[in-house]
This record gives structure tokens, sequence and C-alpha cells, in this order.
């Protein structure tokens, strides 16, 4: 590859500090920062200002000044398809968050909405007869004839 820039282990291209100030898409403008590297998603930056570093998406990046870096096409184009799947993937993990909280609040509100099992009735207490019974321990009197 004859970029004028040396390849990191990790297929980055080394931009050795070059200074540049650009504008993402999003509008945001970086100022005199140094660019570091080039890596499989994005530029790694140092900001002059503040030691602060940060990386910025391809995506994210006009197309002329990654042009003015040399970064190649191809690398660009994988880092835009791996962010693209990694969105569809966010969308399809946030659908599926949002399907279990329905069910879950779904749930909830049913239970709230059933009513709670009626209990057995006790069994009846024993009920004392009308008629009237003798003790089982009256005192018996017996008569002695003589």
């Amino acid at each position: 590859m004859a970029t004028g820039f040396s390849t990191l282990a990790d297929n980055a291209i080394d931009l050795k500090d070059q200074t540049a100030t650009f504008t993402n898409r999003q509008g945001r403008v970086y100022e005199n920062v140094q660019l570091k590297r080039a890596t499989a998603d994005g530029l790694i930056y140092c900001d002059t200002n503040s030691s602060a570093m940060g990386m910025v998406h391809y995506p994210d990046l006009p197309a002329s000044f990654l042009a003015s870096l040399k970064i190649p096409d191809s690398m660009i184009a994988e880092a835009a398809q791996r962010q693209a799947t990694l969105a569809a993937q966010k969308q399809q993990y946030d659908a599926a968050v949002r399907q279990l909280a329905l069910e879950e609040k779904t749930n909830n509100v049913a239970k709230l909405a059933t009513p709670a099992p009626t209990p057995a009735p006790a069994p009846a207490a024993p009920t004392r007869s009308t008629t009237t019974a003798e003790p089982k321990n009256k005192p018996t009197h017996r008569h002695h004839h003589a």
C-alpha cells in the first residue's frame, strides 16, 4: 500500500500526528486536532487544547476529507457495513426489549384484573340439637326396693 503512512499491526494506518480541522456530518467542528491513526472503524484523534482523545466514524466524515487522508475506499466501505449491521442489531435488540416490557406490563395488569381465588368455605360448625339429650355423665339414681 503506497499511502505514505505506515500500517500498524491491527491494519490501522498511522497518520503521524497530522494536524487537521474538519467538520463531521452532524456539524461538529474539530479544530486543530492531531490525527493519530485510521482504524478499521474511523479516525483516532487527539485534541491539542485538552489532550482528550476520541474517534470519529468514517460514515460521519465527508468523503473529500477521507480522500485527502488517502484512507482506502475498502476500509471506509467495510466500516460503514459494520456500523449498519450494528445499528440493525441494536434496533432488533431495542424492539425485543420493548416487546418484553410490554408483555411484562400486560401480565402484571392481567394479574391485577384477575380476582383472587375465593377460598373454600370453612366446614360448618357443629350445631346443637334442639332436642334435649340426657347428659352423658348424669348421675344415675338407683332405687333400691326392699
